[in-house]
């Protein structure tokens, strides 16, 4: 089953309304904000956002937020998490959590 398209398709339902572009990293589908990316969805459907929040960073772990590796051969990348398929079955999370990583992602 593909899961990129819907999740692209909510990913972009959460950000309506604001300044984002479309931009690639790593092959996947990202939405940048000041030419960083903050957001995306992998080629396998992963839905992986970047937490600049430590708040948010350590919540979205401890609900079982995985950190994101772009590789399986490498280690996790920063601030990236994948969310699970229950956190994503949550429109009302999903919405927050990638407002709030708009909201703190650091343009610096």
């Amino acid at each position: 089953m593909d899961l990129q398209t819907p999740r692209i398709q909510e990913l972009d339902r959460c950000l309506e309304g604001h300044d984002v572009e479309v931009k690639r990293l790593f092959g996947a589908d990202g939405r940048a904000h000041g030419g960083k990316v903050f957001a995306m969805v992998t080629k396998q459907g992963e839905f992986v956002v970047k937490c600049d929040d430590e708040k948010q960073f350590l919540s979205l772990q401890a609900d079982g937020a995985q950190r994101w590796r772009p590789h399986p051969s490498r280690g996790p990348m920063g601030r990236w998490l994948v969310l699970t398929d229950a956190m994503l079955e949550d429109d009302a999370l999903v919405q927050s959590t990638v407002e709030r990583c708009f909201d703190h992602l650091n343009t610096g």
